[in-house]
């Protein structure tokens, strides 16, 4: 269906089979852009509720009304519910990436770090084996409880957010490293996040921002989580980049993921989350057999010999500056 109108000029695609389509309009009211404070924006797509605003100042792509998840939609929801060792463990052995060790390296040999939407602590705990003082901030109450108990983290693990932690002792302008892994694209405020964040900051430490990367290739569709109430706010390293700095901030590094690999699996895991969501919440996604075992290890591998053959293809990407996935941008406070 077409519909024009002459004093907004819409244009309207729909396609009946997706519960999202694309739009075009000049929105000009109260709806602000919570990055530049624009009014005039592009509406991109309508999800559910959510209108998905392309700021005509910024680029940023944002959400209205701008309001994410409650505390129980994350603990209900799919990705978030498993809670078992296995699952634990990964996230571990994810810390350990060869991002995450130049990133504590440019902290130096010691300093104070806190992670910021810590999960299970996985962040946390490999830092602390590499002899930092780290602690971490998650409002998900069930994944501090299972980090506390499983990586022995005890209370370096706090329920809540990052301004709770101001009025802890020795918190505020204290530390060397403040980590935003995948955090900002959920947050209703993101400039009160990266606030709260210079202010627990000393003069001179870093701010870590990963989050995924709108500007990316995406031949084969969007992710399915890279939409409300899971995420508010869609990215591009340019626009990161300039929100960021106006807080007090230098721009030290952008780092992009560029694997042809990632593309493979977000065709996997789209039609995984399909498979998964049609399932009845009372079924006990969390039980391991032995066949679940093996299936996860042929995933593991062939995914392995995935990244393996792209190998030549990434190093192409990566040089024309073509990102497949997120971006880790790095700051230092001033």
């Amino acid at each position: 269906m077409d519909w024009c109108r002459q004093k907004n000029r819409v244009t309207i695609n729909l396609k009946s089979k997706r519960r999202t389509f694309r739009l075009g309009i000049i929105m000009s009211a109260t709806i602000t852009c919570p990055a530049c404070r624009h009014t005039k924006h592009n509406l991109s797509e309508v999800h559910d509720n959510y209108r998905i605003m392309d700021c005509a100042g910024c680029g940023l792509h944002f959400c209205e009304p701008m309001r994410g998840g409650e505390e129980e939609f994350y603990k209900e929801h799919f990705v978030y519910r498993k809670l078992g060792s296995s699952t634990i463990k990964q996230h571990f052995d994810a810390a350990a990436n060869r991002a995450n060790r130049r990133l504590l390296q440019m902290v130096g040999k010691t300093g104070r770090i806190l992670d910021v939407g810590c999960g299970f602590g996985a962040f946390v705990k490999y830092s602390l084996d590499k002899g930092y003082d780290a602690y971490g901030v998650d409002f998900n109450n069930n994944r501090i409880k299972a980090g506390r108990r499983l990586f022995d983290l005890g209370e370096r693990l706090i329920p809540g957010n990052i301004r709770d932690l101001q009025n802890f002792e020795h918190s505020r302008n204290s530390f060397d490293l403040v980590t935003l892994f995948e955090v900002i694209e959920h947050v209703e405020d993101p400039a009160g996040l990266v606030k709260d964040s210079r202010e627990m900051l000393r003069d001179g430490g870093l701010l870590a921002i990963s989050c995924p990367n709108e500007a990316r290739w995406q031949p084969t569709g969007r992710i399915f989580a890279d939409y409300p109430p899971h995420h508010l706010t869609r990215w591009r390293p340019d626009t990161l980049r300039w929100f960021v700095e106006k807080f007090g901030f230098k721009h030290i590094k952008t780092e992009l993921d560029c694997s042809f690999s990632n593309l493979i699996w977000v065709a996997y895991v789209n039609r995984s989350a399909k498979r998964k969501q049609s399932c009845s919440h009372q079924d006990n996604q969390g039980e391991i057999t032995a066949n679940s075992t093996n299936v996860r290890r042929f995933k593991k591998t062939a995914f392995s010999l995935i990244k393996l053959f792209s190998a030549p293809f990434d190093l192409i990407l990566k040089a024309i500056g073509v990102g497949t996935m997120g971006m880790r941008v790095i700051f230092r406070k001033t």
